[in-house]
């Protein structure tokens, strides 16, 4: 059941059109409560929207993830923080020209935020489809963004969309900070884009995709550090030893 004040915020938004129905479908999430909503009009229009509230209980999930990654990454758990990162960093974004979701609304006292819903594909689907021409596209964002001194810190492929004109999409912004580590951000992408993967000569195209898009703005010494042992030991129950190992070698080729 959609609440009463999510209700009332959606039927503002509608700008006169009548709301015949609103579906809510729960999404997963580690750090807040997501739905997506499906917004269905009574002249017969559709809209989705995705509403994200962020709670503390949700947020002691991640703990055990941040003790086990230190002193490699440091997490953001906080909800308020969380709320302010994901908003701010959302528009400052798309102030440098990078594509973001659209913010309907803000809520500080609910800690919870309205957007729209990105219509496209996920980088994981990419992969499934073998398709890795997107990882270019996100290396060269990612040197973009860190040469103006940002860093997303959540850089799971997941948090990247191709939406349906072809645009890079980055959502779930709540982790990114200035004055971040930038080898992390490449690390966290590269090896998460390549967990449990036998193959080696995928794994390799990933990397050498990334990293060349990457080296259009970005640093050669960053992807060399995404390989120090700090790093690598987090990825260890995720990435298969003889794809590791791949992987590092095209990343110390590359740089």
């Amino acid at each position: 059941m959609v609440a009463a004040e999510l209700k009332e915020l959606v039927e503002k938004l509608a700008e006169g059109r009548g709301i015949k129905e609103i579906v809510e479908e729960k999404e997963p999430s580690l750090l807040a409560a997501v739905s997506k909503l499906k917004i269905r009009f009574n002249d017969g229009g559709v809209k989705l929207l995705v509403y994200k509230r962020y709670t503390g209980l949700r947020g002691l999930k991640w703990i055990p993830v941040e003790w086990y990654i230190f002193p490699a990454a440091t997490f953001n758990l906080n909800p308020r923080r969380l709320l302010i990162n994901e908003v701010s960093f959302n528009l400052k974004l798309r102030s440098l020209g990078f594509k973001t979701p659209k913010i309907y609304a803000v809520s500080w006292r609910r800690r919870s935020v309205l957007m729209e819903y990105v219509h496209g594909k996920q980088l994981p689907q990419h992969l499934r489809d073998g398709r890795f021409k997107a990882f270019y596209r996100v290396g060269e964002s990612l040197a973009r963004l860190h040469s103006k001194g940002i860093c997303l810190v959540d850089t799971r492929p997941q948090n990247m969309i191709v939406d349906d004109r072809g645009d890079l999409v980055f959502i779930d912004l709540e982790q990114a900070r200035t004055r971040g580590d930038r080898a992390w951000d490449i690390a966290l992408h590269i090896y998460y884009s390549v967990k449990f993967t036998l193959n080696r000569d995928k794994a390799r195209s990933i990397v050498s995709t990334f990293a060349q898009g990457y080296l259009e703005k970005g640093d050669a010494e960053d992807l060399k550090r995404a390989t120090a042992a700090k790093y690598l030991r987090v990825f260890l129950p995720l990435v298969l030893p003889p794809t590791l190992k791949a992987v590092v070698s095209e990343l110390k080729k590359t740089s």
